[in-house]
Protein backbone atom coordinates (compact mmCIF):
# COMPACT_ATOMS: atom_id res chain seq x y z
CA UNK A 1 0.00 0.00 0.00
CA UNK A 2 1.51 3.56 -0.42
CA UNK A 3 2.37 5.79 1.96
CA UNK A 4 1.55 9.30 2.61
CA UNK A 5 3.60 10.72 5.29
CA UNK A 6 3.31 14.31 6.92
CA UNK A 7 5.78 14.50 9.29
CA UNK A 8 9.85 13.64 9.97
CA UNK A 9 10.72 9.84 8.75
CA UNK A 10 13.37 7.93 10.79
CA UNK A 11 14.01 4.65 9.68
CA UNK A 12 16.49 4.02 12.18
CA UNK A 13 13.80 4.55 14.71
CA UNK A 14 10.67 4.26 12.75
CA UNK A 15 9.53 0.75 11.61
CA UNK A 16 7.53 1.05 7.81
CA UNK A 17 6.42 -2.69 6.41
CA UNK A 18 7.25 -2.50 3.01
CA UNK A 19 8.74 0.70 1.91
CA UNK A 20 10.64 -0.69 -0.85
CA UNK A 21 7.36 -2.03 -2.53
CA UNK A 22 5.56 1.25 -2.46
CA UNK A 23 5.71 5.10 -3.38
CA UNK A 24 6.14 6.99 -0.30
CA UNK A 25 4.78 10.66 -0.51
CA UNK A 26 6.34 13.14 1.63
CA UNK A 27 2.91 15.62 1.83
CA UNK A 28 3.59 18.08 5.12
CA UNK A 29 2.12 21.51 4.64
CA UNK A 30 5.20 23.29 7.18
CA UNK A 31 8.04 23.55 8.86
CA UNK A 32 11.48 21.34 7.82
CA UNK A 33 10.69 17.37 7.64
CA UNK A 34 13.77 15.54 7.98
CA UNK A 35 14.34 12.43 5.94
CA UNK A 36 16.59 9.13 7.97
CA UNK A 37 16.72 6.21 5.30
CA UNK A 38 18.91 4.36 7.66
CA UNK A 39 20.62 2.85 4.42
CA UNK A 40 16.77 1.87 3.75
CA UNK A 41 15.79 1.91 -0.27
CA UNK A 42 12.53 3.21 -1.18
CA UNK A 43 10.62 2.13 -4.74
CA UNK A 44 9.30 5.66 -5.76
CA UNK A 45 9.21 8.97 -3.76
CA UNK A 46 7.20 12.02 -3.96
CA UNK A 47 7.54 14.91 -2.48
CA UNK A 48 4.22 17.38 -2.43
CA UNK A 49 3.32 20.41 0.14
CA UNK A 50 0.12 21.09 -1.47
CA UNK A 51 1.05 24.87 -1.69
CA UNK A 52 2.30 24.82 1.59
CA UNK A 53 5.81 26.00 3.10
CA UNK A 54 7.41 22.78 3.85
CA UNK A 55 11.03 21.52 3.94
CA UNK A 56 11.90 18.08 2.92
CA UNK A 57 15.44 17.28 3.93
CA UNK A 58 17.50 14.20 3.65
CA UNK A 59 19.50 13.50 6.90
CA UNK A 60 21.32 10.81 5.14
CA UNK A 61 21.74 9.15 1.64
CA UNK A 62 18.81 8.54 -0.34
CA UNK A 63 18.41 5.56 -2.76
CA UNK A 64 15.03 5.75 -4.44
CA UNK A 65 14.98 2.29 -6.25
CA UNK A 66 12.15 3.76 -8.93
CA UNK A 67 11.07 7.01 -9.31
CA UNK A 68 11.18 10.59 -7.89
CA UNK A 69 8.62 13.33 -8.11
CA UNK A 70 8.93 16.65 -6.96
CA UNK A 71 5.45 18.46 -7.08
CA UNK A 72 5.28 20.95 -4.79
CA UNK A 73 7.72 22.34 -1.35
CA UNK A 74 11.05 22.55 -0.92
CA UNK A 75 13.56 19.67 -1.26
CA UNK A 76 16.84 19.75 0.35
CA UNK A 77 19.39 17.37 -0.49
CA UNK A 78 21.87 18.36 2.17
CA UNK A 79 24.86 17.65 0.59
CA UNK A 80 23.84 14.08 1.02
CA UNK A 81 23.96 11.13 -1.78
CA UNK A 82 20.58 10.84 -4.03
CA UNK A 83 20.64 7.66 -6.05
CA UNK A 84 17.42 7.23 -8.60
CA UNK A 85 16.85 4.05 -11.23
CA UNK A 86 14.31 5.43 -12.29
CA UNK A 87 12.95 8.73 -13.76
CA UNK A 88 13.02 11.64 -12.72
CA UNK A 89 9.97 14.66 -12.45
CA UNK A 90 10.48 17.80 -11.61
CA UNK A 91 6.71 19.51 -12.16
CA UNK A 92 6.85 22.18 -9.04
CA UNK A 93 8.36 23.14 -5.88
CA UNK A 94 12.08 24.47 -5.63
CA UNK A 95 15.16 23.37 -4.79
CA UNK A 96 17.03 24.60 -1.47
CA UNK A 97 20.59 23.98 -3.43
CA UNK A 98 20.83 22.62 -7.34
CA UNK A 99 20.52 18.88 -6.85
CA UNK A 100 23.66 16.58 -7.42
CA UNK A 101 21.84 12.55 -8.88
CA UNK A 102 23.03 9.85 -9.91
CA UNK A 103 21.10 7.88 -12.13
CA UNK A 104 21.70 4.09 -11.19
CA UNK A 105 20.23 1.38 -12.82
CA UNK A 106 20.04 -0.11 -16.22
CA UNK A 107 16.35 1.04 -16.99
CA UNK A 108 15.36 4.20 -19.15
CA UNK A 109 15.53 7.05 -16.93
CA UNK A 110 12.81 9.71 -18.11
CA UNK A 111 13.34 13.23 -17.05
CA UNK A 112 10.39 15.62 -17.03
CA UNK A 113 10.43 19.58 -16.50
CA UNK A 114 13.35 21.51 -16.37
CA UNK A 115 16.03 21.42 -13.54
CA UNK A 116 19.38 23.16 -12.90
CA UNK A 117 21.46 20.52 -11.33
CA UNK A 118 25.12 20.24 -9.78
CA UNK A 119 25.94 17.22 -10.41
CA UNK A 120 24.18 14.79 -13.02
CA UNK A 121 25.56 11.39 -13.46
CA UNK A 122 25.11 7.95 -14.92
CA UNK A 123 27.92 5.99 -15.06
CA UNK A 124 25.86 2.06 -15.93
CA UNK A 125 26.50 0.86 -19.86
CA UNK A 126 23.62 0.98 -21.97
CA UNK A 127 21.78 3.32 -20.22
CA UNK A 128 19.23 5.50 -21.43
CA UNK A 129 18.45 8.95 -20.48
CA UNK A 130 14.94 10.33 -22.32
CA UNK A 131 14.11 13.99 -22.20
CA UNK A 132 10.77 15.50 -22.79
CA UNK A 133 10.45 17.44 -25.25
CA UNK A 134 11.20 21.16 -25.08
CA UNK A 135 13.00 20.97 -21.38
CA UNK A 136 16.44 22.72 -20.28
CA UNK A 137 18.67 20.51 -18.22
CA UNK A 138 21.11 22.96 -16.83
CA UNK A 139 24.23 21.56 -15.14
CA UNK A 140 26.50 23.77 -12.89
CA UNK A 141 28.76 21.20 -11.28
CA UNK A 142 30.27 18.22 -13.04
CA UNK A 143 28.30 16.32 -15.80
CA UNK A 144 29.23 12.83 -15.69
CA UNK A 145 28.32 10.44 -18.44
CA UNK A 146 30.53 7.36 -18.95
CA UNK A 147 29.38 4.81 -21.11
CA UNK A 148 31.89 1.58 -23.04
CA UNK A 149 32.38 1.26 -26.46
CA UNK A 150 30.49 -1.91 -26.90
CA UNK A 151 27.08 0.15 -24.42
CA UNK A 152 26.75 3.65 -24.71
CA UNK A 153 25.31 6.03 -22.53
CA UNK A 154 21.91 7.17 -24.59
CA UNK A 155 20.61 10.47 -24.59
CA UNK A 156 16.96 10.95 -26.32
CA UNK A 157 14.12 13.07 -26.79
CA UNK A 158 10.76 11.87 -25.67
CA UNK A 159 9.71 12.85 -28.98
CA UNK A 160 11.00 12.21 -32.32
CA UNK A 161 12.56 15.28 -33.74
CA UNK A 162 11.70 17.33 -30.82
CA UNK A 163 14.92 19.01 -28.88
CA UNK A 164 15.61 18.79 -25.01
CA UNK A 165 18.52 21.05 -24.30
CA UNK A 166 21.68 20.51 -21.79
CA UNK A 167 23.31 23.43 -20.60
CA UNK A 168 26.71 22.85 -19.03
CA UNK A 169 28.41 25.75 -17.35
CA UNK A 170 30.59 23.22 -15.04
CA UNK A 171 32.95 19.99 -15.97
CA UNK A 172 32.42 17.71 -18.29
CA UNK A 173 33.62 14.06 -17.73
CA UNK A 174 31.65 12.58 -20.92
CA UNK A 175 32.88 8.97 -22.77
CA UNK A 176 31.01 6.62 -25.18
CA UNK A 177 27.70 8.49 -25.49
CA UNK A 178 25.27 8.31 -28.19
CA UNK A 179 23.22 11.72 -28.66
CA UNK A 180 19.64 12.01 -30.40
Amino acid sequence: KDLQIATSLNLSTQSINNITNNTVTFDASSGTQTITSNSNSFNHVAFNDSAGTATFQLADAMDVNGNFTLTDGIFDQNSKTLNVGGNWSFAGGSFASSPSVTFDSSTTATISGSTTFNNLTSTTAGKQLTFTAGTIQTISGTLTLTGTSASKIKLRSFSADSIYTITDSGTENVSFVDVQ
